[in-house]
């Protein structure tokens, strides 16, 4: 992976994190909460928040809509 794509992921868990936290969504047991929520692993989901790896396209609207941000704002940090 190049660093600049890692770059990106890192940058994607933070948002994440933060939307999680204006949620009010407890730091344990988040990546239970999102692999419920949208029909993935548990380990899939814990790679998004670890910063590992980005939701497939289709699913950025759906977890921007259950976080109540931006998608945009989500992938890119612009347009909050």
């Amino acid at each position: 992976m190049s660093i600049q794509t890692d770059k990106i992921k890192e940058e994607f868990a933070k948002r994440l994190h933060l939307a999680m936290d204006t949620k009010g969504y407890p730091l344990r047991g988040r990546a239970r909460i999102l692999s419920q929520e949208f029909q993935i692993s548990d380990k899939g989901a814990g790679k998004w928040l670890n910063g590992e790896a980005i939701p497939e396209t289709s699913k950025i609207p759906l977890l921007a809509n259950f976080l109540n941000v931006n998608s945009e704002w989500l992938i890119s940090g612009n347009g909050q």
